[in-house]
């Protein structure tokens, strides 16, 4: 199985062609995106890349920090939300969690094994415990030029850098497979 890992386009147009590029190059059978995929209300912006999505078996997309309240409704009322969701990934469980939206009424059954997805990474003092609910994989992005799987006593994250390019970006994406606990990240130009 392959997913392809993105995050934090603010609203580029070229991370729109470079997900066209990556779809067709790595094949992949899903994507996740882990927010900040506008600058504010960009419908038009979301509106593209879901037409994109659409041509894989699945996407699994939350909102960040950037994202405007008319692109987090549009999100939440479509079929590519993982947004205190639980949705299937074959065998997998995921939920996710958008930026600004988390709420008590989570029920921790709904992450325990699961692949969780938040925008913001995690704090690494609760990684470090061994909880009893936790997510068999926790995938964030925001931070634009970290990547990488880091494995935990709690759980195994995976940090996904920015497809942007320039100061704040690295231009990269990941390549995840849970069925071997592997993920790659590769630099796009």
């Amino acid at each position: 199985m392959k997913i392809l890992l993105f995050s934090d386009l603010h609203s580029q147009n070229e991370c729109l062609e470079k997900i066209k590029r990556l779809i067709k190059l790595e094949q992949p059978d899903y994507a996740i995106c882990c927010g900040d995929i506008c600058q504010g209300d960009d419908l038009k912006y979301f509106t593209a890349l879901v037409k994109i999505l659409k041509s894989l078996k699945d996407a699994f997309i939350i909102t960040g920090n950037n994202d405007g309240q008319l692109v987090k409704k549009a999100l939440f009322d479509s079929n590519f939300s993982s947004h205190l969701r639980l949705r299937k990934l074959l065998n997998y469980k995921i939920f996710g969690i958008s930026d600004g939206e988390i709420e008590k009424s989570i029920n921790s059954e709904d992450i325990s094994g699961a692949i969780l997805l938040t925008h913001r990474p995690p704090n690494k003092n609760q990684l470090q415990q061994n909880l009893k609910n936790a997510p068999q994989y926790h995938i964030s992005g925001h931070l634009h030029s970290k990547s990488g799987m880091f494995k935990y006593p709690a759980t195994n994250h995976i940090q996904i850098p920015s497809l942007i390019s320039g100061q704040f970006g690295l231009s990269m994406y990941g390549i995840f497979d849970p069925d071997t606990n592997k993920v790659e990240f590769k630099k796009i130009d």
